[in-house]
């Protein structure tokens, strides 16, 4: 003998309703929605992480490129535009821009066809860890009295910026110390 819930179970259509399939695309729809993110955030990471080491290099290229570089009668071109209070008796400002020769803060272009620009500074007092560029935050100006570096010891502090603007913060700033060699 056959009961009614046997015969209404042999009579439904088997297969999925509407509404299982349609959660069933939506659920799939989000996981590759997701998965197409992680792409994106790992291409993007990707070219930051490339960003920073070309800067890194060309920093430390140009700390080399400061530290040897000599002119023709073999004097040191840019550890000569060090103003050091020791040797000049004239007044001296207490930190000095020298990738130029005019002593200014604005980036030099280094590379055209990579639009890459670089400032380089020097101080005889300690550089602010957290932003070395900026000459109000070193030793002497958070603490009156601070003591310099050693006589002929700099700290010197490279910013390598890409696609520089006005305002915009570099790339990389690598920091470390030099000697004038005076």
């Amino acid at each position: 003998m056959i009961t009614t819930s046997l015969r209404a179970r042999r009579g439904r259509a088997s297969g999925f309703s509407l509404i299982e399939v349609l959660f069933a695309v939506g659920m799939l729809g989000l996981g590759i929605v997701g998965i197409l993110a992680l792409f994106t955030t790992g291409l993007s990471a990707a070219a930051w992480s490339g960003n920073m080491t070309s800067a890194a290099m060309e920093a430390q290229s140009l700390y080399t490129k400061v530290v040897a570089e000599t002119d023709v009668n073999g004097k040191r071109t840019y550890l000569l535009r060090i103003k050091d209070p020791t040797v000049n008796t004239l007044p001296q400002p207490d930190n000095n821009w020298i990738h130029n020769n005019s002593n200014t803060d604005t980036p030099e272009l280094i590379d055209a066809g990579r639009d890459l620009w670089w400032q380089c500074r020097v101080s005889k007092f300690p550089m602010d860890k957290d932003d070395p560029m900026n000459p109000a935050k070193d030793g002497d100006k958070k603490a009156p009295g601070e003591p310099m570096l050693p006589t002929g010891l700099y700290q010197i502090s490279i910013a390598i910026y890409r696609n520089w603007k006005d305002g915009k913060d570099p790339v990389c700033v690598y920091t470390t110390y030099v000697t004038a060699g005076y």
